[in-house]
């Protein structure tokens, strides 16, 4: 077992072993993107929170009455909202980022270099520049995951498109300018992130009209 900082709490030994079995990475991670599209959804998880704000609505204001603790430091939480809708806001802030933090590194699993070299293809963008839309064609050899993170020019992320795992064949992913909620951005140069498992591929895109 191996001991992290001063805790206590020990890694097993076998949890590194079950990270090196590709075949149960693929499983964990074919796992984790189902849940992603279901109840792990951000949409899902943030309609639960409305809720949950919604119903407790009338016994939050009372709970304040009795306990006034906002704006005030309460341990052990680190955050000091100045009031309940920041909170909110807060709680809301700190799921998305998490999620997006487990997404990346469970997309970034340690598959071995040698194998991924033989089993993904990836070809540039066409066309580029692009009016309507542009195409990335991914050819695998086994079931893997792909995942094509779309920025603006200052870094911003606009879309984030399929999410999935693929199973082996040819396939095409496709963006058509739009952004997170379907609206259509603007034209110009955008930046692309194409993950598929470990292998990254980057580069421009320049969108027309």
């Amino acid at each position: 077992d191996v001991e992290l900082g001063n805790d206590g709490f020990k890694i097993p030994f076998w949890w590194y072993r079950i990270w090196d079995d590709t075949t149960y990475l693929t499983a964990f991670n074919q796992r984790w993107q189902d849940l992603r599209e279901s109840i792990f959804s951000e949409d899902y998880i943030m309609s639960l929170i409305d809720s949950a704000t919604t119903l407790i609505d009338d016994a939050q204001i009372r709970n304040f009455q009795r306990w006034p603790v906002l704006d005030e430091y309460v341990w052990p939480n680190a955050y000091v909202g100045g009031s309940y809708a920041y909170e909110i806001e807060y709680l809301k802030n700190w799921i998305n980022n998490r999620l997006e933090w487990m997404d990346s590194e469970l997309l970034l699993l340690n598959v071995k270099e040698d194998i991924i070299a033989s089993e993904i293809s990836v070809k540039r963008p066409y066309p580029n520049p692009f009016n309507p839309k542009t195409a990335f064609v991914v050819n695998l050899t086994n079931k893997s995951s792909i995942r094509l993170d779309i920025y603006n020019i200052l870094g911003k992320k606009v879309k984030s498109i399929n999410k999935n795992v693929f199973p082996q064949g040819k396939h095409t992913i496709t963006w058509n300018a739009t952004n997170a909620i379907g609206g259509q951005v603007e034209s110009g140069v955008y930046l692309y992130e194409l993950l598929v498992n470990n292998r990254l591929e980057t580069g421009k895109l320049l969108y027309i009209k």
